[in-house]
């Protein structure tokens, strides 16, 4: 049995009956995914990027969010936002909170290669942002209370999703609706 950092290997000889002979069959057993997570908390990117990318090849949708993540970011790898931004995408689409985040930002930066659409943008923002991302309501709720990126404004929304950012203490959703004179524990419908 031969441990590597991320992959034990295990050899097993086998006899073939067939033709009398012994072949030797390899195994591989991937590091389980909370070892990825723990070496990124500890700052062990490239342990962490080699578990993520192990179980990302394998479908895990945790691990490929983890991979574009980690793509993004550069970390233990050369950034490739477009390849992040697949993976955000795809991620995303399966419910991965974080990724409705991501995949809604990187739709505003030109390197992730794809072009700009509001539309696209505001769907996985508000996807965000109704499965309790405090980020995701903020930005909405400033969005639609300010008009940005060419959204057309509506108070109500914007008010609504500061309120659940507040509600998340989100400081300065806070403040804008203090600004407002908009109480936060009044019905956020």
């Amino acid at each position: 049995m031969q441990l590597n950092d991320n992959i034990i290997n295990l050899s097993h000889e086998t006899d073939n009956y067939e033709d009398n002979k012994k072949y030797q069959i390899p195994y591989t057993l991937i590091k389980p995914l909370e070892s990825g997570f723990e070496a990124h908390k500890i700052k062990d990117r490239e342990t962490a990027w080699k578990i993520f990318c192990a179980h990302a090849d394998l479908g895990n949708i945790t691990a490929k969010y983890w991979k574009g993540y980690y793509l993004s970011e550069g970390y233990s790898v050369i950034k490739d936002q477009i390849q992040a931004c697949e993976l955000f995408k795809e991620t995303a689409d399966y419910g991965i909170v974080d990724a409705q985040l991501d995949y809604a930002f990187s739709l505003l930066d030109n390197i992730s290669g794809f072009e700009f659409d509001l539309n696209e943008f505001i769907k996985y923002l508000t996807k965000a942002a109704d499965n309790g991302n405090i980020i995701a309501q903020f930005n909405l709720g400033d969005m639609y209370l300010h008009g940005k990126l060419d959204c057309k404004v509506d108070e109500k929304l914007g008010v609504k999703y500061l309120k659940l950012a507040a509600l998340n203490n989100h400081t300065e959703a806070i403040e804008i609706l203090k600004k407002l004179s908009v109480d936060i524990y009044d019905d956020c419908s």
